[in-house]
């Protein structure tokens, strides 16, 4: 049955089966959810009406965990001095933990070997798993010491700007790797200075590299004469640490692809700076058929409009962003 087991003990009757159902019922992020008193049906394990039904003999034995994968992004992980990663830096537990790696080796790490690894760069050197590690997590623990601020992934943000002709940004850069979507002719432009450049199209999308073998090379300003849109950028300083990028359209435009379309469209926003913004599509009678807004940093925004229900003909959609304002045509072919 649901959630449920049949089987047969050799030491009792052999005739008779027994049904064994949940004793506890485990959520991914609740806990314990275990709630034998809910009516049936219940996600709460069996309910205490299942035990002593006839035929069969319910016993709780089974135990149901939930599972799911957390998927775990950088600044939430590797934080200096959580060795046993239970989100408290600088503890006693996170003490033990690091002591026992030293006799048991990698065993001593039951949670996560590479965030618990990560986490005992404690010092500051760039050294994982040093007793300098462990002497100044103890340090802190017993208040001799402060704690080191936890590493940032990234230098700082370098903002990237296009004009859809015209790459910039505001940052010294060491390298930077474009993706373009579809074939795009690029080149460099004035601010790259003497940094180089490797492109080709792979996977139907423009792959370009801009970097230097030259010592001190570095670029700023504008970079690449390219007429397309970007999908991707990373980027770096001089001395290889990585920018968070950003990419923030230098002036505001609108547009929706595909158009013609069937039975969706996608608008696309253009944003130089944060602001609330609102989407109005209308028939040829004037009349609202959609509507939506929200509000974005600046970069680059999209919303999509299914015109499932709308019939044939031309659309009209009206953008408003803060100081900017636009209205453009577009056509639904059913």
């Amino acid at each position: 049955g649901d959630n449920a087991v049949a089987m047969r003990f050799r030491s009792d009757d052999p005739l008779e089966v027994k049904t064994a159902i949940s004793r506890y019922v485990y959520d991914f992020m609740a806990g314990d959810i275990t709630n034998p008193a809910h009516d049936f049906p219940s996600y709460y394990g069996a309910p205490d009406i299942c035990l002593g039904q006839e035929p069969k003999t319910a016993i709780r034995f089974v135990d149901f965990y939930d599972g799911a994968i957390d998927i775990v992004c950088a600044d939430s992980i590797d934080a200096r001095g959580d060795v046993n990663l239970n989100n408290i830096a600088n503890e006693i537990g996170d003490a033990v933990v690091f002591t026992n790696y030293f006799i048991a080796g990698l065993a001593a790490f039951t949670v996560n070997d590479e965030g618990q690894i990560a986490a005992t760069e404690i010092n500051g050197d760039g050294i994982v798993l040093t007793v300098a590690d462990l002497v100044y997590l103890i340090r802190v623990i017993i208040g001799d010491a402060l704690p080191l601020p936890k590493l940032s992934p990234y230098a700082t943000t370098a903002n990237f700007m296009t004009n859809g002709s015209v790459v910039s940004v505001d940052q010294v850069i060491g390298a930077a790797y474009f993706v373009f979507n579809g074939s795009v002719d690029v080149t460099l432009a004035d601010g790259a200075g003497n940094m180089e450049i490797k492109s080709a199209v792979r996977d139907g999308n423009t792959h370009v590299l801009v970097y230097s073998f030259e010592k001190g090379a570095s670029f700023t300003g504008n970079v690449l004469n390219a007429n397309g849109t970007i999908k991707s950028i990373e980027a770096a300083d001089y001395y290889g640490s990585a920018y968070k990028v950003s990419l923030v359209p230098s002036a505001f435009g609108v547009k929706n692809f595909p158009n013609p379309f069937n039975p969706a469209t996608t608008i696309e926003l253009a944003l130089p700076v944060a602001s609330n913004w609102s989407v109005s599509v209308y028939n040829v009678a004037g009349q609202k058929v959609f509507e939506t807004s929200g509000y974005n940093e600046a970069g680059t925004h999209q919303i999509t409009w299914d015109a499932s229900t709308q019939a044939s003909g031309i659309y009209f959609y009206k953008v408003d962003a803060g100081q900017y304002s636009v209205t453009k045509k577009m056509v639904l072919l059913k």
